[in-house]
């Protein structure tokens, strides 16, 4: 089981490295990512059987190796193309966007046994590998809350994203254990608050049952030890407190 959940996650570290735009250093005025043709060909070609995979992974048909691994995939793959190639798989990205949260913080916290490893069969090595397609799903999140064809297919998971946007902000030290453990952890928080920050702009009958608790949880993060997020949460807990104010009146 752990050669198969280090394997898998092996397999999609290296696509993700494959077609990685971060090397590429070609962005226009936008700070669009580089659209090179042989990207866009591969996610055609893979972008819905990807997804249906991870469809497979959340009906659960498919292991938490296979799943981790086909996220490695879906992170790179949709961010290596421009945004608004998405739109079509919008509903299915956002599901999965969505899905990653719970599941990759359940990875990152979940406790080791005397072996180093964790519930899940997964090695420390393979467990770090969590961090970057979870804080990259965070900021696709971010961008799909943004736009309107996305933010429409957030709101058949809204349950979802509040459980799994309020737990990012309690994962104390998730990502300590390596070097940048602590700035990717503060990056981890950041863009839940931002994210949660959006999610209020849903309507007001699909975030209303959740407004007293995601404000609890935004009233502990006033007292983090980041300054950086205190100021985050603050202002997400106005834009929600704000709104709150609004419903009422």
């Amino acid at each position: 089981e752990e050669r198969s959940a280090s394997l898998c996650a092996r397999l999609g570290e290296a696509f993700a490295v494959t077609i990685s735009t971060e090397q590429d250093r070609v962005t226009d005025m936008w700070h669009w990512k580089a659209k090179l043709l042989w990207r866009q060909k591969l996610f055609t070609s893979l972008c819905t059987k990807v997804l249906a995979e991870l469809r497979r992974g959340r009906e659960g048909r498919h292991g938490p190796a296979v799943v981790l691994g086909l996220h490695q995939v879906f992170s790179p793959l949709i961010t290596s193309v421009h945004f608004s190639i998405l739109r079509p798989y919008a509903r299915d990205i956002v599901a999965n966007l969505v899905h990653s949260i719970p599941l990759f913080l359940a990875l990152l916290r979940e406790g080791k046994d005397g072996d180093g490893h964790d519930g899940l069969g997964f090695s420390k090595q393979a467990s770090s590998l969590v961090g970057k397609p979870l804080c990259t799903n965070l900021a696709l999140l971010k961008q799909a809350l943004g736009e309107e064809e996305m933010k429409k297919a957030v709101q058949d998971h809204v349950k979802e994203a509040v459980e799994g946007l309020t737990g990012a902000l309690v994962s104390e030290a998730a990502m300590a254990g390596g070097a940048g453990g602590e700035a990717e952890s503060l990056r981890l928080k950041r863009s839940a608050l931002e994210c949660l920050a959006l999610l209020k702009n849903l309507p007001h009958y699909a975030i209303h049952p959740y407004f007293h608790f995601v404000r609890r949880k935004l009233q502990t993060c006033l007292d983090d030890a980041t300054r950086e997020v205190r100021l985050q949460a603050g202002r997400t807990l106005r834009a929600w407190t704000a709104e709150a104010n609004t419903f009422v009146s």
